[in-house]
Order: structure tokens, then sequence, then C-alpha cells
């Protein structure tokens, strides 16, 4: 019934627009073309497989920032943006290899494609007269320790339909911990100290959670005279059960129990979008698009924390429930016209609406409701943009690509308190973005990529509402006050290439931040001076740096044929005046180092492929009124694997994860007083870990 009604609604579209015309895009005059004949020895199922395996790419899911353009990522598909905002990998794992004609790698700003914003990107180009049907599925086990099983499918359908092209996809997954018996696994462990650091506490965790997710998905393209329409929606389903059980022994951890903590938690989470745009040539040199994006998700649990004596008599118990329904639409609207060989100008005019409806609420086992001011909330939000750039090619070797953004908000909340009462607060911005970016290509081995821009962050509506973390023993206050950060982005790349694929970028960013966001006391709207919690809020300015490179090297040179090294570290640091110590401190969660080396070799003879993964990162430290805590993790993660498609036509990915079995730690000291002048009076070291597990991953295509 579902699919009746959607290829009516499609194909009245279709009817209105008018014939079809079936064109194979050309390269763009920039680009470096890499054919499907060069990724065959990769044996991938789909356009994610294949834009992976570019030497010197590597996908971006796009920035945090406010605006659709703005915070989109580095892959296009026929050229354009797609309108949607489910990540990258998702949308090109839904597309099958039959369909890619080829992919084209830019690296510097064209009027031709709608890579605005971006220095680098791919182009996945489609066949647009495709006649057959094309299927792509794939299905992953993972075995972890403990019997812990999980399960993940998903499969597309591609087929010509009302005069276009038309795929419809689903994913799922089940996650199981434990197995047929039902045991539990051993998760983490927690220890107290006292200010004298003295362990008076040791907390042995064991975990058992279940999981089911399912999410269909249509995505519909069809040209037609001097244009093209495309449609994509999604919907996702969701369903957690999970339980935590601590067992408390004291001292050390030697003796009988003294304390049991059980936590059950139950959650479930809806989501649907739907987007698409309508693009039409106007004349030879100017087009229009008009894109729009709607998307509706709901989110509703139960968390319990019961606590139980030595000898296993209930003694309290804290209930947390939330309900929460969120929604973002977008509508823009863009005109793109080609002023001359030289000029390539972009006009566009973006409205947004965005909302948050929360409610969460605190109860003890006798009844009694402690829930903190500010939990009980609606945010609302609405955006206008407007937006002016030029592509200015200056010499065939030199371009730059000059733009202005306006931005005018109203940001509106609503605190819903006991009695039927409410607190309202209203807040307008209004902010430039200015942008310039250069790039300069001296010779076709060599490219400088320059851009410097007014970036503006995007707000989490959640940061509005207060929370409660039983664990912890602490509130996080919502923070009605809350102002999005700016800064003054700066980034620099240069490329070189070197041998048949190698590729070696070096990058270089550094940011002027304004209001930088981070952890403040906070006073909840409804709240007073002395309900005032550590929550999110603005600090003042502050600067963040990091330098790095990415590196793909082919090995044939050094005796491994059919072999490459992929490789990337960055690594930086941040800097802000703490508003507790009035002493220059890093941003808070703010991740120093991250380095990844990737290995892969194919053997065709043999029809089969092996490598290896190994990737590391720094922690971070969360500065509070009372506290610090700091989270990182030892040794990295190593995995290898070994893939054939020798058997059945299968692609088959066989390997271990995590072999290392690194571990998670957190320590978190809490201070009698401010950090400037408390004493420590408690210190809680915890860790974690997953451990190493198996896989086994099949897919083709038919």
């Amino acid at each position: 019934m579902i699919i009746r009604k959607l290829g009516g609604v499609l194909g009245a579209a279709t009817f209105a627009l008018g014939p079809a015309m079936a064109q194979e895009a050309v390269p763009s005059s920039r680009a470096e073309v890499f054919e499907p004949s060069y990724f065959a020895r990769f044996n991938p199922t789909n356009a994610e497989d294949m834009v992976r395996q570019v030497p010197g790419f590597s996908i971006d899911e796009g920035d945090s920032v406010r605006g659709f353009a703005g915070a989109a990522g580095n892959v296009l598909i026929n050229g354009e943006q797609p309108s949607t905002k489910t990540d990258l990998r998702t949308v090109l794992g839904r597309i099958p290899v039959a369909r890619v004609l080829r992919i084209e790698i830019v690296s510097a700003a064209t009027g031709e494609l709608d890579m605005r914003g971006q220095t680098k990107i791919a182009n996945v180009i489609l066949r647009a007269s495709n006649t057959d049907r094309a299927t792509a599925w794939e299905t992953t086990l993972r075995y972890f320790q403990g019997e812990r099983l999980t399960a993940s499918a998903e499969a597309s359908i591609t087929q010509p339909m009302f005069g276009g092209t038309l795929t419809l996809s689903a994913e799922g997954g089940q996650d199981m911990s434990g197995g047929p018996g039902g045991g539990t696994r051993a998760f983490g462990t927690r220890d107290y100290f006292n200010g004298a650091g003295v362990q008076f506490e040791h907390h042995d965790g064991l975990i058992l959670n279940q999981s089911l997710s399912i999410a269909p998905s249509f995505d519909f393209r069809r040209p037609f005279d001097r244009g093209t329409l495309r449609l994509n929606g999604n919907y996702s389903n969701s369903e957690f059960t999970g339980g935590r059980l601590y067992t408390v022994l004291s001292p050390g951890v030697g003796g009988n129990p003294i304390r049991f903590e059980p936590q059950v938690n139950e959650s479930a989470q809806q989501r649907f979008d739907v987007g698409g745009d309508i693009e039409r040539s106007l004349n030879d040199d100017a087009s229009a698009k008009l894109i729009f994006f709607h998307k509706r998700q709901e989110n509703s649990g139960d968390n319990l924390f019961s606590f139980y004596n030595g000898a296993g008599a209930f003694t309290r118990s804290t209930l947390l429930r939330n309900d929460d329904t969120s929604g973002e639409s977008i509508l823009r609207g863009q005109v793109n016209w080609k002023l001359s060989d030289a000029h390539a100008i972009e006009v566009s005019l973006e409205g947004a609406y965005n909302f948050l409806d929360s409610a969460r609420t605190v109860t003890l086992n006798s009844g009694l409701n402690v829930t903190p001011p500010g939990s009980d909330t609606i945010v609302e939000e609405l955006r206008a943009e407007a937006q002016i750039s030029d592509v200015w090619t200056v010499t065939p070797k030199l371009t730059l690509e000059p733009g202005f953004k306006f931005e005018v908000s109203r940001i509106e909340q609503e605190a819903r308190l006991t009695g039927g009462a409410s607190l309202f607060a209203e807040r307008e911005f209004s902010y430039p973005k200015p942008s310039l970016s250069l790039a300069w290509t001296p010779n076709d081995d060599q490219q400088l990529r320059l851009s410097l821009q007014r970036d503006v962050a995007q707000l989490n509506f959640g940061d509005f509402v207060s929370a409660v973390e039983v664990t912890n023993d602490r509130i996080v206050g919502g923070n009605a006050d809350l102002k999005p950060a700016q800064a003054w982005a700066f980034l620099a790349e240069f490329e070189q290439k070197f041998w048949a694929d190698g590729v070696v970028t070096l990058i270089g960013s550094f940011d002027q931040v304004e209001d930088v966001q981070d952890v403040v006391p906070v006073v909840p709207l409804g709240g007073t001076i002395s309900s005032a919690f550590d929550g999110p809020g603005n600090l003042g300015e502050g600067e963040r740096w990091s330098l790095g490179f990415e590196a793909s090297i082919p090995l044939d040179r050094l005796g491994l044929d059919n072999a490459k090294l992929d490789l990337a570290l960055n690594s930086g640091s941040s800097e802000v005046v703490d508003p507790v110590t009035g002493l220059s401190r890093e941003f808070s969660d703010y991740f120093t180092r991250q380095w990844n080396v990737d290995f892969r070799q194919d053997l065709p003879s043999w029809g089969f492929s092996y490598g290896f993964r190994f990737s590391e990162s720094g922690g971070g430290t969360t500065y509070r009124l009372k506290e610090l805590f700091k989270r990182q993790r030892s040794g990295g993660d190593f995995s290898v694997f070994v893939e054939t498609k020798r058997f059945f036509g299968l692609n088959i990915r066989a390997g271990f994860s995590d072999i290392f079995d690194p571990y998670f730690f957190a320590t978190r000291v809490v201070f009698d007083g401010p950090r400037s002048t408390g004493a420590p009076i408690l210190i809680q070291n915890s860790e974690s870990h997953n451990g190493e597990f198996g896989f086994i991953r099949l897919s083709g295509t038919f």
C-alpha cells in the first residue's frame, strides 16, 4: 500500500515535469577521474566502498555549523549536495556499484559544481541511462567476549520507474549481550578514594543489553527537460533495553559485598525525514534550485537506579523519565549564474524552524518529585540566512571564492513549572559571515588551498534542558542564555602527488573563537542562584589550533605489488581563560591528538586481499565549578582482515578488531569548594572495555 501510494505521488510529479532526458554528465574541467575499473581489485559493492579507496581522500560528514549549505560534507552526487541530513556514508552505502559511472576528485572551487565551502570534494557520477535493476546487500555478524552477538543487514534495490530512477533501501540490526544462556559480561570497575587518597569502595560492573533497529528509506531521481527532480526519505525505529549491576566492596576488592547498585534502562526512538530539490536551467548561463527538508524525532525512556544493602534488601531508588520531541524544517532557494568564463555567482535565501519539546522527571521511591528547574521546557528557533558568493577563476592556476552570508534568528524558550505556571525567555541574534578561499595549482603535482571564514556554531537544544546524572550524583543545568560560539576559522592545506597514486597533504588550522561554549555555573530558567548547577555556557574569547598530515602511499616501488599504506596524524591544542581559577587552560573535553595507519594488499592471483588498521587518540578534561573530569584511552584500536570474492560470487570479509583490548579510563576529582580554593574530598577512578571481537561480513550484488 505504501509503495503504491509513493508510486502515485512520484508518477504525478513526473507527469507534471514533462519528458525525461537521459544524459551522461561530462567530467568537470578540473576533475581527476577514477573509472570503475580502478576499484575492481577492492571488490566494492556500493559507492561508499569506492570512495573509501580513492587515494588522498577521506569522507568528511560536514561541520556542526548553522545553515544547510554550510554544514554540507565533501561528497557530491552528480555535482550536487544531497538534500538530506542523513550521514554521507549511509547515503553512499545505498548506491549500488552498478549505478556508479565514475568518481571525480576536484581540488579547487568551480562554478560547474555545488562545492561551495569545500576545498576538495569527491563527485560521484551516476549512470543516467541504466535500464537494468541493480541490487546490493550486506550482512555482518560480530562476536564479542561474554557471548555477545550483534548482527546487522542492509539491502537496496534500484530500478527505472516513473521516468526516473528509484532506490528502495532498508537496514536493521540487533545487539545482544549474553547469548542463549542469557549471561552477562564484565563491563568495568569504579574505585572511590577520599581526599587523603585512601580507598573506601570498589565497584565491579556487569552489563546486559538488547537492542533492535530498522530503517527503510527511498531515493528518487528524475531528469526532465532542462532540469532534475530529486526526492528522498528515511524512517527509523529503534528499541533498547539495558541493565547494569555494580557490586560494591569495601575496602579494596576483598570481603563480602556491602551494596548492590542495579540500573535498568528502557528507551525507544522514532525518526523520519523527507527532503529533496528541484533544479531547472533558466538559460545557458543560469539555473535555479529549490531545496526542502523536514525532520521529526521522538525519544522516550525510563532509567531506574536502585540500591540494595549487602544482604540484598532494598534501600532506595531513583527513576529518571524523559519524553523528547524535536524537529527541523528548512526551505532554501538558490540561483547560479555564470557571469563569464571567470566568474560564477551563487545567490541563495534560506529559512529554518527548529524545536525541542522536552519533559524530564526525577522521582524517588517515596514518590517525592525532585526534578530540577528547567527540565520541562520547549525551545523554538526561527532563522533566516542570505548568501552571495563568486567562484573567480583568476588564471587557470589560481581560483578565488569570496562569499558573504548574513543570518538573523530568534530563539524562544518556555519553562513549564509545577502548578501550570510558565516562564518565558526570548533572544534575537544577527551574524555576518564573510568567507574567502584560494586554490593555487602551480603544476600537476602540487596544490595550495587556503580558506578564511566566519563560522557560527550549531546550538544543541538539549543544552537548554536540565538533566540529572545519578551515577555521579550531579545535576547538569539547562542554560536559557546560551549563545552559539563564533570563530574566525583559518585552514591551510598543501598537497603533493608522487609516484602513480601517491598523495601527501599537510594540514594546519587556527580558530579565533568568541563566546567559547564550555561548562559554566548556570541558573536554570525558573531557578534561583541557590539552585545553580554546572551546565553549558559561554566563557569569552579563546583559540584552538592543529597541525597534521594525511598520506596515501602506493608500495609497488618498495616491493609490495598492489599494496598501499594510508597514514593520518592530527595534533593540536586550545586555550581559554578558566572562569574559576583565572588561568589559561584548554577547552573542556577537547581531544588534542589522533592518528591512524591503514594497510591493504591485494593478491589477484590468489583472489584474496588482507590488511590491518591501527588508530589511537588522546584524552580530554571537563572543567566544572567544583570538579575535574578527565577521560582517556589506554592503547589503540588494532584490527586485521582478510577479504575474498572467490566463493559463490560473494564479497567475504572476516577479521578481528580491538585486538589489544583497549581500556577507557575516567578520573573524577570533586572539591569541597571552587577548584581555585577547594581541597579534594572525592576521587573516582573508572575503567571500562568492550573486549576484542571477531566479525564476518558478506556482501554482494545481483
